[in-house]
């Protein structure tokens, strides 16, 4: 895989296969394809900036929700992840 300098990944879901768009940090379209799922794993492996975003978008998440008594307790109900109560609070944390 060459090197492309995506700085953001959209992924729109199917049931079978995705498409994917990469931007660089202009905003360029860098890359644009559809892929299995199984084809997605593999390359977004491959992409570490992703991973290092990814955990730190999550530590941050974490720490918000940490901080707010409504997001706690909100953590606590099967299925509701950060990002869920992340939405919901609106980003007023």
């Amino acid at each position: 895989m060459a090197k492309m300098p995506i700085t953001v990944l959209g992924i729109d879901l199917g049931k079978n296969s995705c498409s994917v768009a990469g931007l660089d940090m202009n905003g360029a379209v860098v890359l644009r394809r559809r892929m299995t799922r199984e084809s997605l794993v593999t390359f977004a492996s491959k992409l570490p900036a992703c991973d290092e975003r990814i955990r730190a978008y999550d530590d941050e998440l974490a720490a918000m929700t940490r901080e707010n008594q409504q997001a706690r307790q909100l953590a606590t109900i099967p299925g509701i992840g950060v990002i869920i109560i992340g939405k919901h609070e609106g980003a007023h944390w």
